[in-house]
């Protein structure tokens, strides 16, 4: 964006009705500027389609929990969505939420060994990211 041009889209994206005035100098998004910022434009794909991904990520989450490599494991799996519903053909994505937790049933010893904590705390970061960067 252009500098100064802040209030003009301010005032477009107030006509356009996606945000609305919520006191003085403040904006918040309105119900349709909130369905328009998850919009895509993505084509539609298969259930055939859908159901490969699935089985694909089905298997990275075996391999996640099986692989020493990965600190953390899949405990969780929920599919939703219009996956679900059996008469949708063509799908937008494919909805799942995922829980992840350690592997490691029991850190308590690591906390009483002062610096090692840190390394620990490092690790748990390390854990999620590196499963869900793979995932």
């Amino acid at each position: 964006m252009a500098p100064g041009s802040g209030r003009a889209m301010l005032r477009a994206l107030g006509s356009a009705g996606l945000i609305e005035v919520a006191g003085r100098g403040a904006w918040c998004i309105t119900q349709a500027g909130q369905s328009f910022s998850i919009a895509t434009a993505a084509k539609p794909i298969t259930r055939a389609t859908a159901e490969i991904a699935l089985r694909h990520f089905l298997d990275r989450v075996e391999h996640v929990n099986t692989d020493p490599y990965f600190l953390g494991k899949v405990t969780r799996l929920v599919l939703f969505g219009s996956m679900l519903k059996p008469d949708v053909e063509r799908l937008s994505d494919v909805d799942l939420a995922v829980e992840l937790t350690s592997k490691e049933a029991d850190y308590s010893p690591l906390s009483a060994c002062g610096p090692v904590f840190l390394v620990h705390s490092h690790c748990c970061r390390v854990m999620t990211g590196r499963t869900t960067l793979y995932l």
